[in-house]
């Protein structure tokens, strides 16, 4: 009985429908297939595009814009894997382009090693300036085990010709919109929790200068 045991139990199986065994073992999409909480802290530099770019000299007309050169951003959403590979999902954004703004987007993000990942995120801006931020941006960063990596972000300014002595009937000041791009680092899981709080303190201690310097008014 103990020899035919192992004989009966291999007739079972040959008797099972095809794939029934593999449906009993545990899914190879797992876990890479779990839900992943974002929180990132983003921090770059304009590396292309914005403000000031003269145009016929100093006498003749010129550009200038409202992009700042610095842009920070705090990140927090989630990802769903739907293969080992790749991951969907959703993320709200605030941040500092020029002036503050906040905006939604979609992420996609692509696994191109056990510990590098390729997250390409379009967001649109929801609350800001209409004319100092980007309407939509497009973001796009590297990743390695989700908690430091380079990022670069690109949108659309709004740039301004001054011309000193335009037709008869023309404007001193015309519009246009422009892409400007800005290139950095960013962090994520503790490093970037730790980032969004330092920078929300940051924010919060240059607003309470400004209301103690600036509360009767500054000129």
């Amino acid at each position: 009985m103990r020899f035919a045991l192992p004989k009966l139990l291999a007739s079972a199986l040959l008797l099972l429908p095809p794939g029934a065994a593999r449906a009993q073992a545990p899914s190879s999409c797992e876990p890479a297939c779990a839900n992943t909480w974002i929180t990132e802290a983003s921090y770059g530099r304009r590396v292309a595009g914005g403000p000031s770019r003269p145009n016929g000299g100093i006498f003749g007309a010129y550009e200038y814009g409202e992009a700042g050169a610095w842009h920070l951003t705090a990140t927090t959403g989630i990802v769903h894997g739907v293969s080992e590979r790749v991951g969907i999902g959703a993320v709200v954004s605030a941040g500092l382009w020029s002036e503050l703004y906040a905006s939604l987007g979609a992420r996609l993000r692509l696994g191109l090693s056990p510990e590098v990942t390729l997250d390409l995120t379009p967001t649109f801006v929801i609350a800001g300036d209409d004319v100092e931020v980007p309407d939509a941006m497009l973001d796009a960063s590297v990743m390695w085990r989700d908690r430091i990596g380079v990022s670069v972000q690109a949108g659309a300014i709004t740039a301004y010709t001054y011309r000193p002595d335009p037709p008869p009937g023309d404007p001193y000041t015309t519009t246009r919109r422009r892409l400007a791009m800005s290139a950095g680092i960013r962090l994520g899981e503790v490093p970037g929790r730790i980032g969004i709080l330092a920078d929300a303190a940051a924010l919060a201690g240059l607003f309470g200068v400004y209301l103690l310097y600036c509360g009767g008014g500054c000129d």
